[in-house]
């Protein structure tokens, strides 16, 4: 049909039968009344005259062709659907191909007006279809520089025969491809126009209808991974009517750019309307006044005449559906005006923004780039992945999950430095690499010339970032690398003399980050960077390392007082926040032998790391401090160092880690003796309370309860010389509350649950005035103390009191412990479930706090748990592991009942021998409490009549008589 009109294959030429074949084929079935009618208009009988035009085409189409007494269909291939598929397809190659010439061609026959009008209109549609994709790959051609091809087809597109006229917008991109070529076509074109009242314009505003269907997306060579919630949220902004500016700033080397290209592909891949697409690179662009120039070329047109490039952009763009990506805009802010004037003319125009800082525009949507999460919670995080990726394009050898989580958490997950460690991966193995990168960034060096040269390295990333400052940020981004962790507006203004509008300023060049709650922090990658750029100044890097540590101590020690109060969860807040930062403050302090504050600070770390479980974090730091014991030259410098060995020496009691708290609380008191100030009395009670807990786990009860009641002489023996200063009451009161709940629990050990009940009477009425967050630990005692008398209902109201209390002062060291005793409660009642399920969360909140001494109690009651459950591999598994906590801390008291639960599963499997042994162990062990000797008694007298005596009495004897080192060393 495309040509001429031919049945091929066929002996039929009659074109009255072709004629009306075609027609049913482009317009699907007919009624035989239509088409008699349309073809034969005025014949005396249609209808034969149809049926016999219907019998010749049988014959030759056979079945596909259908003919009832009422409706007419064909089925059969043909030009023209093929060419309307090409159309379909959006492919103008197939669509030129496909085209064989004008729509039934050379058809010379009379017909009736109706038929005459559809072969006219069907002529000029198909041929107006051709045309455009004669246009369409004109100026792909032109696109290439190919302007010889370029002239060719659009010379073939005007003189298309047959083609409808050209409405405007077709003369404006015919004058341009021609004027582009120049076609001696083109004078034909512009008379056209004027006939027709158009008027082609010589400037880019003429050209602007090439850029219709210019979809320029550089393609990507590497697989695009992560930022799918990135993604959504831009296509959500632009999914609004007013949306039309998105900026993505971050970091250098978070991935802004590749992300923006991902953005317009996935755009105009899932909306076909899209005029025009185009990415616009501005890193070599060298002035605000030449971004609109950029844009030109990027869009393919020149500029031309006397009108601003800018103003020649949004001419072109007009209403058009444009997306517009302005790539590394961060050094060409003064083009903001320009972003804005584009949004705000262009209904049409998506803007997508990439660079370090915002615009500062009211019409952007900011969107926060950073690195790729390492540890989200998904299967495998984008971090990772992306590492895996470029691991194996680079033909690296693998490593293990757990090394590339390390290398991408060093990297804060930035993509750039995560490609520039995956080709370094080539020869560095990854687990070497990541200890190679806690050391130095540096090494991350790209050696591809086709990198640009702000990707090279992350040091020149991070170069470009710290240029763009001036003087002022530099200088004060310099004096925030004093900082580790997060801080606060105060600290920064404090510390570093940093004020909020330049911290402002820091947060929109991604150099620090604002955290949730008011706080901030420097990007992780810039540590070293920093510490580099500080340390270039000496002076100042002394003054303000100086300025960071008297700041951080001063502030533990002004919470000392707080933390024995109600406001002892704000205070233990503030210093799980700022820990990072004490921790530092505190080195600096053991280096420069700053002894005052550091004796200050002693105090108030050791009740900070009890409440919140940081046991282990906390005695690192008086480790670090007590290598200063030493030097005793001068009274004043030995008070000082005995209060930080005191606060350690109750520390490491709380750790289990008893000889070490006993040796380091006798030098602690020597260091003290003589002090006559508060600090000196907190001090020597600290370190007889570590003593006396020590020894009371160690069995030793009646030299514990001796140094208790020293200290409750030494409260009420110094309280008439403070008791003007109301800080240092509540000081005595809670020294002399927590002795008293001291003594409860030796008596609970020994089984004096009455005389346990009364010190806990005197605890409660010195430490509840005050709200004290000991009070957990009374709560404790008395649910111990109710439990050994059976009263198991009182018990567990008590402990789940305690629970509530715990929780509301984020007291995880003594949630641990009262979740520990429930165990017990929900033991009692028979609820092996519940009881494993409290052992579980008290063993986790053990590790987290390094509460060793916990940890192996609540190991041993799971395995009670399981016992009562019947399972006796896991109650085995679990007594063991309780055993093997307290052997490597030496808090071998914590795990006695899981030695004699081991004797009990020995009585149940018929290992009588191993029973004897471990109960004795048990019975004459110090450490072991009253009721479990007990037990353990009651247990040796029914095995004594199931063996004959002198086994008996052999295995006995074994079990009496060993080390507790023995035992635990061969469970």
């Amino acid at each position: 049909m495309l040509g001429g009109l031919e049945l091929e294959g066929a002996r039929l030429r009659r074109p009255k039968p072709l004629l009306v074949l075609a027609y049913v084929l482009l317009e699907g079935p007919q009624r035989r009344r239509t088409l008699a009618d349309r073809f034969w208009p005025g014949a005396i009988d249609a209808r034969d005259s149809l049926s016999t035009t219907l019998r010749r085409l049988r014959g030759v189409l056979g079945s596909s062709l259908v003919a009832d007494a009422d409706r007419v269909a064909a089925t059969l291939p043909h030009d023209v659907s093929v060419f309307e598929e090409a159309v379909r397809r959006g492919e103008p190659d197939d669509v030129v191909d496909a085209y064989g010439g004008a729509f039934l061609d050379g058809l010379a026959l009379s017909l009736g007006a109706e038929v005459e009008d559809w072969i006219v209109e069907t002529r000029e549609r198909l041929a107006g279809l051709a045309r455009r994709a004669y246009l369409t790959q004109a100026r792909r051609a032109l696109d290439c520089g190919d302007t010889a091809t370029a002239a060719r087809l659009g010379e073939a597109a005007w003189t298309l025969p047959h083609a409808p006229p050209l409405e405007r917008r077709d003369l404006e991109t015919m004058a341009w491809l021609l004027r582009s070529s120049r076609s001696p076509l083109l004078a034909d074109v512009e008379r056209e126009a004027s006939q027709l009242g158009v008027a082609i314009e010589h400037d880019v505003a003429a050209s602007a209808a090439a850029l219709d269907g210019r979809i320029v997306v550089p393609s990507a060579t590497t697989a695009f991974i992560g930022r799918e919630r990135e993604i959504a949220e831009v296509m959500a902004v632009f999914a609004r009517p007013h949306g039309r500016l998105v900026t993505l700033h971050g970091p250098g080397g978070a991935g802004k750019s590749r992300l923006a290209v991902e953005v317009v592909r996935r755009l105009v891949q899932d909306d076909a309307a899209f005029d025009a697409a185009a990415v616009v690179s501005l890193e070599a662009v060298a002035s605000a006044d030449l971004v609109g120039d950029a844009a030109l070329a990027a869009l393919g047109l020149v500029a031309s005449g006397d009108l601003p490039s800018e103003r020649q952009v949004i001419r072109a763009i007009g209403t058009r559906r444009v997306v517009l990506v302005l790539d590394n805009l961060e050094h060409l802010l003064d083009a903001g005006p320009f972003v804005a004037q584009l949004v705000r003319s262009c209904p049409s125009v998506r803007v997508v923004v990439t660079s370090r800082v915002p615009l500062q525009l009211a019409d952007e949507h900011r969107i926060a780039i950073d690195g790729l999460p390492v540890e989200s919670g998904g299967d495998e995080d984008a971090a990772v992945t992306l590492l895996w990726d470029r691991m194996r394009r680079a033909g690296a050898p693998p490593g293990t999950a757990e090394d590339a989580r390390r290398v991408c958490r060093i990297l804060d997950g930035s993509p750039l430095a995560i490609e520039l460690a995956a080709a370094m991966t080539r020869t560095v193995p990854l687990d070497a690499l990541a200890s190679l990168l806690d050391d130095d960034l540096h090494v991350l060096v790209s050696r591809d010339p086709t990198v640009p040269a702000r990707h090279r390295s992350l040091h020149a990333t991070l170069d470009v970032s710290w240029r763009m400052l001036g003087q002022r940020g530099q200088d004060a981004l310099a004096r925030l690398a004093v900082f580790s962790g997060g801080f606060a507006l105060r600290d920064a203004e404090a510390v570093a003399g940093v004020d909020r509008r330049m911290l402002a300023d820091l947060v929109d060049a991604s150099l620090v980050r604002a955290l949730p709650g008011g706080r901030f922090e420097r990007h992780p990658l810039i540590g070293q960077f920093l510490s580099e750029k500080l340390a270039a100044q000496p002076a100042l890097e002394q003054d303000v390392r100086r300025r960071h540590a008297a700041y951080y101590l001063d502030e533990v020690r002004d919470r000392g007082d707080a933390m024995l109060g109600p406001e002892a969860t704000q205070a233990a807040a503030w210093l799980e926040a700022s820990l990072a930062n004490v921790r530092a403050g505190w080195s600096w302090g053991v280096v420069h032998r700053d002894l005052e504050r550091l004796s200050e600070a002693a105090w108030t770390l050791g009740h900070f790391a009890e409440m919140r479980g940081r046991l282990r974090d906390v005695v690192a730091m008086l480790d670090e401090a007590a290598g200063t014991a030493g030097e005793r030259s001068v009274d004043a410098a030995s008070h000082r160092i005995g209060a930080v060995l005191a606060s350690r020496a109750f520390v490491l009691a709380r750790l289990g880690r008893y000889e070490s708290a006993l040796a380091q609380a006798r030098e602690a008191l020597t260091a003290l003796e003589g002090s006559a100030s508060p600090s000196g009395a907190w001090g020597r009670w600290g370190a007889r309370q570590g003593m006396a807990l020590s020894l009371a786990a160690l069995g030793r009860l009646d030299d514990g309860l001796a140094l208790v009641r020293e200290n409750i002489d030494a409260c009420r023996a110094e309280r008439a010389p403070w008791t003007a200063e109301p800080r240092w009451r509540r000081g005595l009161d809670v020294m002399e509350g927590t002795s008293h709940e001291t003594l409860a629990m030796v008596a609970i050990q020994g089984d004096a649950f009455e005389v346990a009940l009364e010190h806990l009477d005197h605890a409660v009425a010195l430490l509840t005035p005050h709200g004290a967050y000991g009070l957990g630990y009374i709560y404790w005692s008395l649910g111990q103390a109710y439990l050994g008398m059976g009263a198991v209902d009182t018990a567990d109201t008590h402990l789940q009191a305690g629970l509530r209390f715990a929780a509301a002062t984020g007291f995880r060291n003594q949630m641990g412990r009262l979740l520990h005793e429930s165990a017990r409660v929900r033991l009692r009642r028979g609820d092996a479930v519940s009881a494993d399920a409290a052992c579980a969360r008290a063993i986790a909140l053990a590790i987290e706090g390094g509460d060793s001494a916990l940890e192996a109690g609540a190991w041993a009651a799971h395995g009670l748990a399981a016992l009562a459950a019947g399972r006796t591999d896991d109650a085995r598994a679990r007594f063991r592991a309780s055993i093997g906590v307290a052997r490597e801390a030496g808090c071998f008291p914590a795990a006695m009942e899981a030695v004699d639960g081991l004797a009990t599963l020995a009585a149940a499997e018929g290992s009588e021998g191993e029973a004897v042994r471990l109960s004795a162990f048990v019975r004459a062990s110090p450490h072991a409490p009253a009721a479990l000797a007990a037990a353990a008694d009651e247990r040796l007298a029914c095995l004594a009549g199931r063996m004959d005596a002198d086994t008996f009495q052999r295995y006995h004897e074994l079990g009496a008589t060993a080390s507790v080192e023995r035992v635990f060393m061969a469970p």
